[in-house]
């Protein structure tokens, strides 16, 4: 026996315009607007699209995008990882370690 009011395969029913659901969000179609400016975009234009689903109205607003999430991936890693060293620095600074400590033994 089905669990559910109306079939799974068929559509729910439609709803009634006297009931307003205040969580209810009408779905937006996704090449409505640019992702950064907001602006619309009509169906005559040129949409430039970045990482599958994300649409933008100029080749500008789709590099800015792309340059922020470059910089918050960065950010992210850096956070994750810590202030790069410099490795060359290290060793010096373990070299030079090493010879005080072999001048030392060595007197």
């Amino acid at each position: 026996m089905n669990d559910f009011p109306y079939p799974p395969t068929s559509p729910p029913p439609p709803r009634s315009a006297f009931f307003e659901d205040p969580f209810y969000e009408q779905p937006r179609y996704f090449l409505h607007a640019c992702f950064l400016c907001n602006k619309p975009l009509g169906q005559s234009m040129d949409i430039y699209m970045y990482r599958g689903d994300t649409p933008f109205c100029s080749e500008e607003c789709r590099q800015e995008q792309i340059g922020i999430n470059e910089a918050m991936e960065r950010n992210q890693i850096q956070s994750l990882t810590g202030p790069p060293s410099n490795p060359s620095s290290t060793f010096q600074d373990k070299f030079s370690d090493f010879l005080q400590r072999v001048g030392s033994i060595l007197s």
